[in-house]
C-alpha cells in the first residue's frame, strides 16, 4: 500500500523539535540556513522537470530518514504547479536494500509527479543483488528519454564502487548516439561528476571513469547540459557549477541532509515552448524557495520543442 506524503506544514512542525534549533516556521529559515537568501520570481513553463539524486533511504541525519526527505520535497512541489516528470540520479537507497527501494517507489507513486526516469548511483550496489533494484525501480540500466527535441542520456554506474565506473559498451553506444542526435537538444545525466568541472571533481573517488574516454566525448560531441549529484554540499557554492564555453554542469546535489549537508535541494528544469534556452531553478525544500544565487540560464542551439508524450528508449 503507498505511504502517504508528509504534509508540509505538518512535517515542519514536528522538524522544529526534532532538529535541535529545528526549522524557524516564523521567519522561513531553516536549520544553520541563512535567512537573507534572494527568491527567485518563476514564470510559468511549458514544460517542468524536478532532477533530484542521493535520497539515501536508510540513513538517517539530522532527525529524519532519507525517505522523511524525500516525502518533504514532494510535498514541497505541488507548490509549483505541474511537474511532468522526475529524474532521479542516483542513491536511492543508502544500503541497496530491497525495502528501501520499495520505500523510495511507494512514495514516487503516491507523488503528483507522473512519470519517472532513474539512474543507478554507487549505493544502490550495497549489501544486495542490483537485480532488486532493476525489478523495483527500473527495469533500465542506461537509455535515454526522448521529449520533442530534448533527449536526455541516463547514464547509471556500473560498479560497486565510489568511483563512477562506465563500460566501454555503454560509452560506444553513447558515442553512437550523440552522433546521431547532434541536431537536438542534449541533456546527460550520470550520478558521478566530470573530471575537471565542478568543486572535488578531481578526487579520485568523485569522477567517472574512463575519464580520458569521457574528456574525448566531450571534444568532439555537443552536449548542452550535464547534471549529476554523487558530493554532497552545504553549503551550496558557484564553484558546484561549472561552463566550459559549451557544456554546463550543474551539481543537483543531495535530497538528504545526510553527510551534514543540511539542506534538501534539487534543481528544476523549465522548457518554454519556442526557447532557445533551459532554465535551471536552485531548489531549497526546506525553505520552500529558489535559490535566485544558483539560476543557470542554459543556451541551447536550437528553439525549444515538446512533444505531448515522454518516451524511455532502452539502448
Amino acid at each position: 500500500m503507498p505511504q502517504k506524503i508528509i504534509d508540509r506544514r505538518s512535517f515542519l512542525k514536528l522538524s522544529a523539535g526534532a532538529l535541535g534549533s529545528g526549522l524557524a516556521l516564523t521567519s522561513g529559515c531553516a536549520y544553520h540556513t541563512p535567512c537573507d537568501i534572494p527568491v527567485e520570481i518563476v514564470p510559468p513553463p511549458t514544460k517542468r522537470i524536478f532532477v533530484c539524486s542521493d535520497i539515501h533511504i536508510g540513513h538517517t541525519e539530522d532527525g529524519y530518514d532519507g525517505e522523511a526527505w524525500f516525502s518533504l520535497a514532494l510535498a514541497d512541489l505541488q507548490s509549483l504547479g505541474p511537474i511532468n516528470y522526475g529524474l532521479t540520479l542516483g542513491d536511492i537507497a543508502h544500503n541497496g536494500m530491497p525495502e528501501e527501494f520499495f520505500k523510495y517507489r511507494a512514495l514516487r507513486n503516491a507523488s503528483t509527479v507522473p512519470q519517472w526516469h532513474e539512474i543507478i548511483g554507487n549505493h544502490e550496489y550495497f549489501y544486495c543483488d542490483i537485480e532488486s533494484y532493476y525489478s523495483i525501480v527500473n527495469p533500465l540500466q542506461s537509455y535515454k528519454v526522448v521529449d520533442g527535441n530534448v533527449v536526455f542520456f541516463m547514464l547509471s554506474d556500473e560498479q560497486d564502487s565510489p568511483v563512477g565506473n562506465i563500460s566501454e559498451e555503454i560509452l560506444v553506444w553513447f558515442i553512437d548516439q550523440l552522433a546521431r542526435n547532434q541536431d537536438k537538444i542534449i541533456v546527460v545525466c550520470t550520478h558521478q561528476l566530470v573530471y575537471g568541472t565542478i568543486r572535488d571533481s578531481t578526487d579520485s573517488v568523485r569522477y567517472i571513469e574512463p575519464r580520458e574516454m569521457i574528456e574525448e566525448i566531450l571534444s568532439r560531441y555537443r552536449i548542452d547540459l550535464w547534471l549529476c549529484g554523487h558530493q554532497h554540499y552545504y553549503p551550496f557554492a558557484s564553484e558546484d557549477m561549472y561552463y566550459n564555453g559549451e557544456t554546463h554542469f550543474i551539481n543537483v546535489s543531495s535530497m538528504n541532509h545526510g553527510y551534514s549537508t543540511q539542506m534538501s535541494q534539487s534543481v528544476i528544469l523549465d522548457f518554454h515552448e519556442g526557447e532557445k534556452e533551459i532554465m535551471a531553478y536552485r531548489r531549497s525544500h526546506d525553505l520552500a524557495l529558489f535559490d535566485s544565487r544558483f539560476t543557470v540560464q542554459v543556451k541551447v542551439p536550437f528553439a525549444v520543442t515538446l512533444s505531448g508524450t515522454t518516451a524511455a528508449v532502452p539502448r
